[in-house]
């Protein structure tokens, strides 16, 4: 898979931003906890901007119930990015959408819509293309001019250590 979860290169910064819901009604369905897990391309030469988000019940399996795809750039970059693709692929990677290129055992649109609810919190929102950067930065890929500023090297680190990234969980081989 060439997607990879963020908590397996930041364990600890992804523990402490993981976003979970208590509980929620999706498809007639009740789940008592839902958490959505990052991943990110672990591909140096791929700058596809994006993030896979499972959407998973812990309580009940690690499985996905959904896959989202959540793609933060505009439009215009997906189409300059993927030139060849079909409209819907490209409307797929913009995201928040259901990766359908992924198997999904309850692919409801109603994850979505509650994953879009959550971006509404712009601190979250803003999570994925730091956690995209960071990711990139720890694989060894050379950032782009316009991914860099999303690092926040000078801001606190997420693990909540009271250091800013740069000194704390920053890959120092890489700075």
């Amino acid at each position: 898979m060439d997607f990879q979860p963020f908590i397996e290169r930041y364990r600890e910064i992804a523990i402490n931003e993981i976003r979970t819901i208590n509980y929620a009604t999706i498809g007639g369905t009740y789940y008592q906890d839902l958490s959505f897990i990052p991943l990110y391309c672990n591909k140096k030469d791929c700058d596809c901007r994006r993030a896979m988000v499972q959407v998973i019940d812990p309580l009940k399996s690690t499985d996905p119930l959904a896959i989202i795809s959540n793609g933060w750039e505009q439009l215009s970059f997906y189409k300059a990015w993927g030139r060849g693709m079909s409209a819907e692929m490209i409307k797929e990677f913009k995201g928040p959408d259901l990766d359908f290129s992924n198997p999904q055992s309850n692919p409801h649109p109603e994850f979505v819509e509650l994953f879009k609810h959550m971006l509404e919190d712009g601190v979250y929102a803003k999570r994925y293309p730091r956690q995209y950067a960071q990711f990139k930065l720890k694989i060894g890929m050379k950032l782009a001019k316009d991914v860099a500023p999303y690092l926040g090297l000078m801001q606190p680190c997420g693990c909540k250590s009271d250091k800013i990234f740069k000194f704390c969980c920053a890959p120092k081989n890489r700075l």
